[in-house]
């Protein structure tokens, strides 16, 4: 095996963590290295705005073996809880209940302590600016207007490249305030509510939902590079199983090459013994193993799995456990169960370069 295929082999493992991930922009000064394990805790929209979590969250890197922490900077309604510079998200009015003023001492205080920076953007669930631009958002062919999910919450219509320019610019102005990666959730088709009277701008199969999500995160890496910041992706637990794209647009062989980090969202609680970990709907309703195991199994299998889907062709995208995540508003801090990595090996890139799409690496047992 080449050097460089047993380097790419060293990026790569499963970390322990909850995280999400950061934006882009100008570079900070003297960021810390990315953490060989992440152990994260995440401060939700409504956490960061609370004085006191965010200082009960400080007390807690300092004391214990936490190491990095996640922050919501575009959060599940659409509400940026800092006062951003982004044209269009102050047309919109993104800036919601909670008034951060003072993020950037916030950041400074986590380099400070060595801590490592990850901004959660949510990108196509945005309440906000699908009401502002119902021209962008996904329709209701009932009523014409903005179609709700379940929680009466608009969403952007992914296939709508005129929408895509506005979270990247959010994850550039993030990064350019110091986060050191992106983390994109909601990077995908809507899964809950009246799907079915959900209207898109193009026909809504398959093969146009995966070129769709793939085009975006090339963008955005693109978009992201120059700042040096790292991207990273959530994913349904499931597309770990699923052959198909689980109907969202998501799935592991598209997105491996576009991210340096995939975070499956293998919940125990959407696999215990309770549920009979009862598939998801897919449009083959082929799945690559039986998903009825025990939590812990399940958990374990789905994880390695998307390890594994992300080692093919030369894939260099890391797999991180996305573990747990909750997304009330009254839930303002959530701290992050960790696992052990199954794979050692440094999990940031000193460059973006990646190995061609045809090139093989075949995992090293012994690294």
């Amino acid at each position: 095996m080449g050097a460089a295929s047993k380097e790419a082999i060293t990026r790569r493992g499963i970390i322990a963590g909850s995280l999400a991930l950061l934006g882009a922009g100008a570079v900070a000064p003297a960021p810390p290295p990315a953490p060989e394990t992440v152990k994260a805790v995440y401060l939700s929209y409504y956490g960061v705005g609370d004085r006191g979590i965010r200082g009960q969250v400080l007390e807690l890197l300092g004391r214990t073996e936490l190491n990095a922490v996640v922050i919501d900077v575009k959060g599940d309604r659409g509400f940026i809880p800092y006062e951003t510079r982004v044209p269009l998200a102050i047309e919109a009015g993104t800036l919601g209940p909670v008034r951060l003023r003072d993020l950037d001492d916030l950041l400074a205080r986590l380099r400070a302590k060595g801590i490592y920076t990850v901004a959660r953007l949510v990108a196509f669930k945005d309440n906000v600016l699908a009401r502002y631009r119902p021209d962008w958002a996904v329709i209701d062919v009932a009523t014409g207007s903005p179609w709700l999910d379940n929680e009466g919450l608009a969403w952007l219509d992914p296939f709508e490249e005129k929408a895509w320019a506005y979270p990247i610019a959010v994850a550039r102005e993030a990064a350019g305030k110091g986060f050191q990666e992106i983390q994109f959730d909601y990077l995908r088709f809507p899964a809950d509510g009246r799907v079915g009277a959900a209207r898109y701008s193009k026909p809504n199969t398959q093969e146009a939902r995966l070129r769709a999500i793939s085009a975006f995160l090339e963008r955005a890496r693109e978009a992201l590079a120059p700042t040096g910041a790292s991207l990273a992706v959530d994913l349904f637990g499931y597309t770990a199983f699923n052959f198909d794209d689980t109907g969202i647009g998501q799935r592991v062989e598209e997105l491996a090459p576009l991210v340096d980090y995939l975070c499956p969202m293998a919940y125990p609680s959407h696999l215990g013994p309770e549920s009979r970990n009862t598939p998801s709907r897919t449009s083959q309703g082929a799945q690559r193993s039986p998903p009825n195991l025990p939590a812990s199994t399940a958990l374990a299998v789905a994880t390695a799995r998307a390890c594994i889907l992300s080692l093919v062709e030369g894939r260099e995208a890391a797999v991180r456990l996305a573990s747990h995540q909750v997304h009330q508003p009254t839930s303002l801090v959530t701290p992050a169960p960790f696992m052990p990595r199954v794979q050692p090996g440094v999990q940031h890139r000193s460059s973006r370069q990646r190995s061609p799409p045809n090139a093989r690496s075949v995992p090293n047992p012994n690294q």
